[in-house]
């Protein structure tokens, strides 16, 4: 899964919501990589403190948003399976960038569902709509799809 389900529910969309209900009450079986992890913290981070120089700037805020983030995304996060993302991983994220133009989390989440035979990406970005299509993975943009 990518962050921006994630980040957007916590924002307040609806549908970011409801694909998380739909996938946290399934029996799907939900994964994450280490780019997710650190993207969505960042982001709740970025949504608490402000720009990056902000956060940059004011570490006690960045401590607080942090612990926030531990009591109320953290649980949230603890749900999805971890998967690695290695060395193998990483050259997978290379030909993919090379091959689509992907930028590098993008790619690294790609290329963690393909190393470890994930069938399906559930994201609301439509960068990942070709390259999921040519390499054989299903791209899951609403709760409809699911």
């Amino acid at each position: 899964m990518d962050s921006n389900v994630f980040v957007e529910a916590l924002k307040g969309d609806n549908e970011a919501k409801e694909i998380l209900r739909k996938l946290y009450h399934s029996n799907f079986r939900v994964f994450i990589n280490d780019v997710v992890f650190s993207e969505v913290m960042y982001h709740f981070i970025r949504i608490k403190v402000g720009s990056y120089w902000s956060a940059k700037k004011n570490p006690d805020r960045v401590s607080v948003a942090v612990e926030e983030f531990e009591k109320v995304v953290l649980p949230m996060l603890a749900i999805p399976d971890f998967l690695e993302v290695n060395y193998e991983v990483s050259t997978i994220a290379i030909r993919l960038s090379k091959t689509y133009g992907m930028l590098p989390n993008d790619a690294l989440i790609l290329a963690t569902a393909e190393y470890y035979g994930v069938d399906t990406i559930v994201s609301f970005d439509r960068d990942f709509s070709k390259a999921c299509k040519e390499e054989g993975v299903s791209l899951v943009s609403s709760s409809k799809e699911l």
